[in-house]
Order: structure tokens, then C-alpha cells, then sequence
């Protein structure tokens, strides 16, 4: 694999994410999952955490995150099928079951 970071326009380095085809779906999300665990929001792909009384907003906040990544790396060709999904665990399960 090349190079697989690559530099925003604020200088920080970013992993890059290859696009989701069927032939590498299984390599895209082990990466996806990595960078995911990195950031501390895999948990939210998977329903692994509680929401717990009082901290409902930075739940909300993570999980929302997480769906962000997801929706960006899965490409513009995904977000038909993506659209109106919020929840990180709805979007990998969507990807999941079209691949």
C-alpha cells in the first residue's frame, strides 16, 4: 500500500481510504475499523456502548462523528444508499449488507 496518510489543508496528516468496491469491501473495513478504534468510535459502529444518564449529548456527539467518517470514506457513489442514515451502526450495517 502506498503512502496512507495524506496532508489536509491544515497540516495534519489524515489517513486515506481506498473506495469501496465489492472486490475490497473486507480490506476497506478492517481499515475503516482501525482508524475508527484509533479515534475512539468504533464502540459506536457496534452498539459496544451505553448511552449513560447525563452524558446523552456526547453520545450523540461521538456516534455522530463516527457517521461522519463513515459516510465521507464510504465516497459520493455510497451516499444514495447512506442518505437520512445518522447512526454510525445503521450506516456500517447498510454498507455491510450491499456488499
Amino acid at each position: 500500500m502506498s503512502d496512507m496518510f495524506e496532508t489536509s489543508g491544515t497540516g495534519r496528516r489524515e489517513y486515506k481510504v481506498p473506495t469501496i468496491i465489492a472486490a475490497n469491501f473486507e480490506d476497506w473495513l478492517d481499515l475503516v475499523k482501525t482508524v475508527l478504534l484509533s479515534k475512539g468510535l468504533w464502540k459506536y459502529t457496534n452498539s459496544s456502548v451505553v448511552c449513560v444518564l447525563g452524558k446523552a449529548e456526547e453520545h450523540e456527539r461521538e456516534d455522530t462523528r463516527a457517521a461522519a467518517y463513515l459516510k465521507i470514506v464510504a465516497g459520493s457513489e455510497q451516499l444514495t444508499y447512506l442518505r437520512g442514515l445518522t447512526l454510525s451502526k445503521a450506516i456500517l450495517d447498510k454498507l455491510k449488507a450491499r456488499y
